[in-house]
């Protein structure tokens, strides 16, 4: 089979490689379609916090059709659809979960568990509580949302989004819509967003932002104070500035939350709570959790059914998979206004 591959210097390459093989409890899936999302582009400057093993095969946003199962395997069929296949490691290369293979594998957790594995045993990983099954009648492409949307929802419950609380959203890139749309769809009143292009500040309209601030034009403290007197119950950084961190401090209520979504484009910061309230909470939400992520998975998909979530809303650009070194580099090269989706 074909892969996608990393090399250490960042470039790209399609390669051919071994079919993964499956043990007992796993199925083989045929890939039709993965999209690309900011943990990929730390990847390829080889900036991504606690990696750095290359030649890797990329791609952690799959989907795909199972063509094989194990012996033990009681809760997939040959023929399902299913969401979030992996690749190992191989002897040729290393795997950033590698669903841009034309093959990957999931694991029948249900069944692991009813034989008595734990998580963590060498058995049973947390990445296979995710792995589910998905409508046989959604767009292959349009399927792929469901783990961006799935991360960002589960992340917004571990970090308290309700239901009448005031929200200034930094970033309206592909995941800071997301967050808007189901900000919404909670019931948080009002949204802010801010972002330096017009485009995107119209996008973020469009997914239910009340208003929209371009920083680069407008004085935000300054702004955000006029619409909220009183301060903000949360502020949420979905682009990864952590200076960001200290002009919040003066905008967030007392106990109220400065959340980081994401990787930062630094790691240490230094942080001055002078005009602070005396109590606030400052939280980091830097990796999913997948036992998180399988908890929502029957309403993720249930909103898009409704259309609620609209995938295309996110999903700017597609390609083939013949393609997809040009995809890696019109994503590099930031040529992108949304997700990049690659279809097989």
């Amino acid at each position: 089979m074909k892969g996608l591959v990393i090399w250490e210097d960042g470039h790209a390459s399609l390669e051919e490689m071994k079919m993964p093989e499956i043990g007992e409890y796993q199925a083989l899936v045929k890939v039709t379609a993965g999209a690309l999302c900011g943990t990929d582009k730390e990847i390829l400057y080889n900036k991504l916090k606690g990696f750095g093993n290359y030649p890797t095969v990329l791609g952690h946003e799959g989907i795909g059709r199972i063509e094989r199962v194990g012996s033990k395997v009681k809760n997939f069929s040959v023929g399902d659809k299913i969401v979030l296949p992996f690749l190992d490691d191989t002897d040729e290369y290393y795997s950033t979960w590698g669903a841009f293979a034309e093959y990957a594998v999931i694991g029948d957790y249900k069944a692991m568990l009813e034989d008595g594995h734990t998580v963590g045993d060498g058995v049973l990983t947390e990445g296979n509580l995710a792995q589910l099954k998905i409508p046989d009648d959604m767009d292959d492409v349009e399927a792929t949302m469901i783990v961006t949307f799935r991360e960002v929802y589960s992340t917004m419950k571990r970090l308290g989004f309700q239901k009448g609380k005031s929200l200034v959203i930094y970033g309206a890139g592909p995941v800071g819509l997301v967050f808007i749309t189901l900000s919404k769809y909670l019931g948080l009143s009002p949204i802010i967003c801010v972002d330096h292009t017009e485009k995107k500040l119209e996008a973020a309209r469009k997914c239910g932002a009340d208003y929209t601030l371009n920083f680069d034009q407008r004085n935000i403290p300054e702004e955000v104070l006029k619409i909220l007197p009183d301060k903000a119950d949360m502020i949420l950084d979905a682009a990864g500035v952590p200076s960001l961190i200290n002009q919040n401090l003066k905008l967030i209520k007392n106990f109220g939350d400065i959340c980081i979504y994401g990787e930062t484009a630094k790691n240490e910061w230094l942080i001055n709570w002078q005009d602070a309230p005396f109590c606030f909470n400052l939280r980091f939400a830097q990796w999913p959790s997948k036992a998180e992520e399988a908890e929502v998975h029957d309403e993720i998909v249930d909103l898009m059914e409704r259309g609620v979530l609209k995938s295309m809303d996110y999903i700017s650009d597609v390609f083939e998979f013949k393609d997809s070194v040009e995809a890696i580099e019109y994503f590099r090269n930031k040529k992108n206004t949304g997700k990049v989706a690659i279809r097989f």
